[in-house]
């Protein structure tokens, strides 16, 4: 069985027999202070970020460049970068940023530049190049011979009419052009005449690094994986010039699923790590376009390192020669790319996917429905798609479901009852949609492992050919196989219960967890026939699954059920993937309800039923919600500061006074105006030095800064200290006359809210706007929104929206009123639609964006909706006072709609490095004034009167940390936020008397020496692989001192904030997980350094867990007895107590077994709940549990509940592992887990809890 909670490399294995093996691969298992142990499961290139860095042929490959080396075996040949031209295109350009090599970003590694580099453009096909550029210190074959720090195209203008297909540009370093041995900085992107499209571009193997001249560099790149169960990272010399290595690299998949790559390659040398595409057996979705994300080490100088992604069945390490196109060794990469002015992102490409679900675990278990997808989600048709697959014996066929295949037919198929070979000629797949294939098979036993499709590897592996969107034909590749096998061990029902009321039968029932629930099925069993029939006439009761997986309450009304009697209900879950899972039956004797029995109303209405999710109810001190977000630790605040955290959460340009810079600071405002005359105070964000512009007299100064765009944090960070610094640069605005005539210009607006969070898909970013569905409740929303200076004209609408079923779903668009489109698109993915706005729709002031969802029948559609732009055509008049504008060419501008004659105009083409437009024009226009300047070319522009300019939203001194100094020494490291140092300390000091060497480290420190002051956990993450391979005593032990939630913004309203030290998330295909253990300086397989977290949310908390803590040590009993507790035989999950007993019990010493087992026995379940409370009471030193698992409970029954905990009066408090699923998910907002309340809060309970924090599998 392949892991089904992560497709990571990475992962535990439990061996618990020599001959009989228990594999339970467990995401996030807290062991309270001692060990984590997790389920491991720009436009193109035109920003820094992405710039790429070739070396000359005769730098030694030992500098990083395999390609381009002509020595110590480098391949000596040239970098290509294919350019995807689909039909149709009237034109494209080849845009090279400091394309010469010398001065600026180009490193001189000779001490002078002796380097040469040739760009050549081919068309499909090959033959002679259509562009050649040849470029040292300048160069020829451009537009202009000065290309340094500039972006510049091939001369010969356009090319027009181009041939559709794969265009290639070569990048040529190798000694056929050059022996010199400098590096090549140089940025690349390819765009229509106009620059309002920008054309995909990818390549095999690339080169890139940390640039001496921009530091650190947080490349992001999207690898297009459309095959295998695997996959290959390979990355050569990815050391730190001078020894060392902290660079950081990760791979994530379309639907999240995240890989860390570590270790990175040493010196002159190459390193595998094999990733996995697909994390469960029924399931081979996880193809597509993915997420590429490096930070290059660096230490001052340039650091060069390449790298490539190989295919499942490809060689790894070294290539022995170059890739070409279409080649089966290595996966195709591609750059960023944007629209216009929209920042860079993925591009869309189409994929292959399929996936097994059970029909009917009821009525048919034996029969399963095989479904392939071919999804199209490009703007282009894909033509003469044929998909080939096999049904493998012992399976057999049981024909194509009706109403499929949706596009083209089958042409070959076995035989109904037999197996065989499948082919699908599908033919062509329009854009943005998706052909679908779906098939019944038969298989002997649904228990039993069995596979049920071809093998990734073999021939008969499921994979589609066709002509891409650029006409050029393309292979995926095989999927990896499907499987059928054992059940996850999560609990869902806790509670079925009814009584007679509202004229009916009032049914109820509690979810435990619920993981994917899109909601429930209730059926009612015919006494006289045996027979079910269905209560909610095809309609989802709406589940929880995806947003409040700690689960809820439900109540339906069941106005049909004749009471009085006795009857029998089931239920039925219905998960977003598809699957289905029966619980039940449940026996209720429907009579009047008892005297003090409370259940939930519910009317005899169309939607007869409630649906309300847990808060469970919490200690008064537990419910606290302290919310300081910006309390500096002592370390940080004690003294005089070195530097000023500035805290930005608006884009735009901010005035920071002499007087608060010299409070903040503990210096005289007259020091800080000689400090700003001198230009000698040093701005940086992200790590890169930030140009700022002095106030008069040195009163103060402005700079520019972005808002962050984060699911951490929504504070960006500039860091101000004494220092030399950056001063902006001025360009002359020409002083022209206004333009009379009103000018417009296309804005881009972005509107966006996270309100809702979705756990359950291993997305980057799982907060959401709103929710559509089949429900009534959910039918139809309404999202206002404000424009400016609309002028008229047509306009474009962007939606971005997910589906989280596996259904058809259909949504409608109005804009005022007005509807331009219905969005047409099914399964679980992504939906960006592009809508057409006829001109006059839109309206100056409010607006309001309409989305319906139409009543499909039968169709359970779920939909979240994430955000949307507008571009639009906008008057160059300024809003309350401000304006952020782009203009495409060399032009004189006015705008119009200021109040003031004291305005800031500002070129932010880079934003870090903005240029001060002086000599501007003002005059006086209808009763305001106007501003007018020369552009002097294409640029984005802002425009501010000194009135609205922005002030920082807080502002924090600090000491600089010293926790990169290789000096530092710890064998037990605690990392806690400010509000919990002082307990912290105190366990610290406990530590310490038993000869450990303690250091307390707070989360301020750890993002000013890891992330530039921004809050992320990665920085964590960086921290301690840096303390584990540099300092002087390397820790062992890392402790985590705080409770988690996946809110670490504190959106949630009237949700207690659990957010104290952030949990590094996990995506699997069931969703999004914690896995403190990813903090343990990884290597391969294994952490280095044991996690483990204290949930507590205040010192009070944390002094109780170490009083406890201190008297279990000071009593401990090393001879209590283990207690072995397990639940009871499930048919698809496993044989809970036979694994018990003869996997686990022979490996315990006899002597210390309990004289009972503890094993859930259906017919009496309260037995095994009362004989645990008992053992607990009487005293244990270990206590396994093995079984189904919510995040509140051991077992459906309740073998162990939250509800127990408070009533525990167990003076010897035993370490308790449970090998289950969610019972230890601590990183929920506002709810405690079994395995939190267990540990704190309690002086009973449990000293430690390992366990997960998401799904198990039990094979």
């Amino acid at each position: 069985m392949k892991n089904p909670c992560s497709t990571m490399q990475n992962k535990t294995v439990f061996h618990m027999h020599r001959t009989t093996r228990a594999r339970l691969f467990l995401l996030g298992l807290v062991m309270i202070f001692l060990f984590t142990t997790p389920c491991f499961a720009a436009t193109t290139g035109n920003g820094p970020d992405n710039f790429i860095t070739i070396l000359g042929s005769g730098s030694p490959v030992g500098n990083g460049d395999y390609y381009s080396a002509n020595n110590g075996g480098g391949l000596n040949t040239y970098y290509s970068y294919w350019i995807e031209v689909p039909p149709g295109s009237p034109n494209f350009r080849v845009d090279i940023f400091d394309a010469d090599v010398g001065n600026n970003l180009d490193d001189a590694l000779g001490g002078s530049f002796n380097t040469s580099v040739q760009y050549r453009l081919y068309a499909p096909g090959g033959g002679a190049p259509v562009r050649t550029a040849t470029c040292a210190a300048t160069c020829t074959g451009l537009n202009n011979s000065n290309a340094d720090n500039r972006w510049r195209r091939f001369a010969g203008g356009e090319i027009n009419n181009p041939t559709p297909g794969i265009w290639e540009l070569q990048v040529d370093m190798s000694s056929a052009v050059t022996t010199g041995n400098d590096v090549n900085t140089f940025g690349l992107r390819v765009r229509s005449g106009d620059g309002n499209i920008d054309y995909n571009v990818f390549y095999y193997f690339n080169i890139t690094g940390s640039l001496r001249a921009i530091n650190p560099r947080n490349i992001v790149n999207y690898p297009y994986v459309t095959s295998g169960c695997s996959l290959g990272s390979n990355d050569y010399d990815f050391d730190v010039p001078g020894g060392g290595n902290n660079s950081s690299m990760s791979i994530a998949s379309r639907l999240g699923v995240n890989t860390a790559i570590s270790p990175l390659s040493a010196p002159s040398a190459w390193n595998n790590q094999i990733i996995g595409v697909e994390g469960r057996d029924d399931s081979a979705e996880d193809y597509g376009l993915g997420t590429v994300t490096l930070i290059p080490a660096h230490s001052g100088v340039g650091n060069v390192l390449s790298w490539y992604l190989n295919t499942e069945s490809a060689a790894t390490l070294a290539p022995a020669s170059r890739f070409t196109l279409n080649n089966t060794s290595a996966h195709r990469i591609y750059l960023p790319t944007g629209t216009g002015n929209t920042p860079g992102g993925a591009p869309a490409k189409p994929y292959l996917a399929q996936w097994v679900r059970q029909n009917d675990p009821t009525m048919n278990p034996n029969e399963f429905t095989v479904t392939i997808r071919l999804i199209n989600p490009t703007a282009h048709d894909i033509i003469g798609a044929v998909v080939d697959a096999l049904v493998p014996s012992p399976v057999t066929y049981g024909g194509a479901r009706t109403g499929f295949p949706t596009h083209g037919s089958l042409t070959v198929q076995p035989g109904v009852n037999n197996s065989g070979a499948l082919s699908w000629t599908a033919g062509t797949v329009p854009a943005g949609q998706t052909a679908v294939l779906a098939y019944n098979i038969t298989v002997p036993d649904p228990t039993a492992v069995t596979t049920v499709t071809g093998v990734s590897t073999s021939a008969d592996a499921t994979r589609a050919v066709f002509d891409d969107e650029t006409g050029t034909p393309f292979s995926t590749g095989g999927l990896c196989e499907l499987r059928i096998g054992p059940a996850l061990t999560q609990a869902v029902i806790s509670n079925f219960r009814g009584v007679r009321a509202n004229g009916g039968a009032l049914l109820q029932w509690d979810t435990a967890s619920e993981v994917g629930t899109l909601g429930f099925y209730i059926e009612r069993e015919d006494p006289a026939t045996g027979e079910w029939s269905r209560l909610n006439d095809g309609k989802l009761i709406p589940g929880l699954g995806l947003s409040d997986p700690q689960g809820g309450v439900y109540t339906y009304l069941d106005v049909s059920a004749e009471t009085g009697k006795t009857q029998r209900y089931r239920l039925i879950e219905l998960e977003g993937k598809g699957n289905q899972r029966l619980y039940g039956p449940y026996e209720v004797v429907l009579d009047t309800m008892p005297e003090g029995t409370t259940v939930q109303a519910v009317s005899r209405s169309a939607t007869p039923y409630t649906v309300t999710a847990k808060q469970p109810a919490l200690a008064a001190e537990r419910q606290q919600q302290p919310k300081n977000r910006h309390m500096l630790s002592e370390a940080l605040s004690a003294g005089i500061p070195d530097g000023l955290r500035i805290g930005i959460r608006e884009t735009g340009l901010y005035h920071l006074s002499a007087a608060q810079i010299a409070a903040s600071l503990q210096l005289s405002e007259a020091e800080v105006i000689d400090y700003i005359g001198q230009q000698s105070l040093s701005l940086r964000n992200q790590g890169n030095e930030m140009a700022w512009l002095p106030a008069d007299d040195g009163a103060g100064l402005y700079f520019y800064a972005e808002a962050i765009d984060s699911i951490y944090t929504q504070d960006n960070v500039v860091l101000l200290k004494t220092g030399p610094g950056v001063v902006m640069t001025a360009e002359d605005g020409g002083d022209p006359a206004s333009i009379g005539s009103a000018m417009t210009f296309i804005s881009e607006q972005h509107f966006e809210e996270d309100e809702i969070p979705v756990l359950t898909r291993a997305v980057k970013d799982y907060w959401f706007w709103g929710r559509l569905a089949d429900d009534p409740d959910h039918r139809q929303a309404e999202y206002p929104f404000p424009l400016h200076g609309v002028a008229g004209g047509a306009a474009e609408l962007m939606l971005e929206l997910e589906g989280y079923s596996e259904t058809k779903h259909v949504v409608n668009v109005q804009l005022n009123g007005v509807e331009i489109g219905s969005l047409n698109w099914d399964g679980q993915r992504a939906h960006i639609a592009h809508l057409a706005v006829p001109s006059g729709v839109l309206q100056e002031g409010d607006n309001t964006l309409e989305l319906i969802h139409p009543d499909i029948p039968a169709g359970n559609s779920w939909v979240y909706f994430n955000n949307f732009d507008v571009r639009y055509p906008r008057k160059l008049a300024a809003q309350n006072g401000a304006l952020h504008f782009h203009i495409g060419v060399d032009t004189v501008v006015t705008i119009d709609g200021l109040s003031s004659a004291a305005v800031h105009i500002l070129r932010i083409d880079n934003p870090r490095r903005p240029v001060l437009v002086e000599n501007v024009s003002l005059d006086v226009s209808a009763g305001g004034y106007r501003a007018s300047f020369t552009t002097g070319g294409e640029g984005r522009f802002l425009l501010v009167e000194d009135a609205v300019v922005k002030i920082p939203a807080w502002l924090q001194g600090y000491a600089e940390p010293q926790l990169n100094v290789p000096a530092n020494q710890a064998d037990y490291l605690l990392v806690a936020p400010a509000e919990l140092m002082d307990a912290a300390r105190e366990l610290a000091d406990y530590r310490a008397a038993s000869g450990l060497i303690t250091r307390v480290v707070s989360l301020e420190e750890i993002y000013l020496s890891f992330n530039h002051g921004i809050e992320d956990p990665a920085a964590i993450r960086r921290f301690v692989d840096y303390a584990r391979d540099h300092w002087l005593v390397a820790p062992r032990y890392l402790a985590l001192v705080g409770d988690s939630s996946y809110d670490h913004r504190g959106l949630l309203d009237g949700v207690r904030d659990d957010h104290k030290v952030p949990a590094l998330f996990i995506g699997t295909p069931d969703g999004m997980f914690a896995a403190d253990n990813l903090y343990g300086a990884m290597r391969g397989n294994a952490p280095r350094v044991a996690v483990g977290r204290i949930p507590v949310r205040t010192n009070a908390e944390l002094r109780a867990y170490l009083d406890k803590l201190q008297a279990w040590e000071s009593a401990l009993v090393i001879d209590l007895p283990v207690q072995l507790v397990a639940d009871d035989a499930d048919v698809e999950a496993g044989d809970f107590p036979a694994d018990s007993t003869n996997v686990l019990r022979p490996e315990v010493p006899a002597a210390l077994l309990a004289a009972q087992d503890i094993y859930l026995d259906a017919a009496d379940p309260g037995k095994a709940h009362d004989d645990l409370l008992v053992a607990l009471n009487d005293g244990r030193g270990l206590v396994n549990y093995l079984g189904h698992g919510g995040i509140d409970r051991l077992a459906e029954e309740g073998i162990l509940t939250s509800e127990n905990v408070p009533a525990l009066a167990n003076t010897q408090t035993p370490v308790m592992t449970a090998l289950s699923c969610v019972v230890n998910r601590h990183a929920l907002a506002g709810v405690d887990s079994l395995g939190e309340q267990l540990v704190v809060g309690t002086d009973a309970g449990a000293i430690a809890m390992w366990a997960p924090t998401g799904l198990s599998q039990n094979a």
